[in-house]
């Protein structure tokens, strides 16, 4: 498996991303959820092929969104199908990436280890101190695809993600759910504001 190889095609794929896309950036992908997913893959000692195709996986996952907002997920998996052959991976292999891509579909209800852990990449941000500026960036790109919003009626679909959302993997449990309440704090006292 030329991971490498498959690392350029999804680099230069993202470029072709439309620029109203604000949130699903290039930087959301190799960034954010690539880095996070192999941080979180080395806290819970995943390694060799696994590792890979999480890697993999987290390239590919937001791929869809080249060719349409909604239910993007089995575009990314369309994309991995078809390029993957040509770096190597074999029909097993792209079907654990394919599985792991789909996990990221809303509702989240992954299975595996590297499904878990992709979600909690995807979905990191809920925790850092970076939520807010990301927020609106998702909220500017909610407005383009789906119907605007203002920013208390934002605060409020934010406020009940986070209340709703769980981390799936032991290690962010443990690490992400403080930052997450302080966020949500924050989105409390911003609605209560307006």
């Amino acid at each position: 498996m030329d991971y490498s190889k498959a690392y350029q095609y999804v680099e230069k794929q993202l470029q072709g991303l439309s620029p109203q896309l604000t949130y699903h950036t290039a930087w959301h992908t190799l960034g954010d959820v690539l880095p996070v997913s192999i941080k979180l893959a080395k806290a819970l000692q995943i390694e060799g092929k696994d590792l890979l195709l999480l890697k993999t996986a987290a390239l590919f996952h937001d791929l869809g969104y080249l060719e349409q907002y909604d239910t993007n997920e089995p575009l990314a998996v369309k994309l991995a199908e078809q390029k993957l052959p040509e770096f190597g991976y074999n029909q097993e292999d792209i079907k654990q990436v394919c599985s792991i891509i789909m996990a990221t579909s809303m509702p989240q209800k992954p299975l595996t280890i590297p499904e878990k852990i992709i979600c909690d990449a995807d979905l990191d941000s809920l925790s850092r101190n970076d939520f807010f500026s990301l927020s609106e960036k998702l909220r500017q790109e909610f407005s383009c695809y789906k119907k605007p919003v203002d920013k208390k009626e934002w605060l409020l679909i934010q406020q009940e993600f986070i209340k709703s959302h769980s981390y799936h993997t032991d290690v962010n449990i443990e690490s992400r759910n403080n930052g997450k309440l302080i966020n949500l704090a924050e989105l409390e006292k911003g609605i209560e504001s307006l």
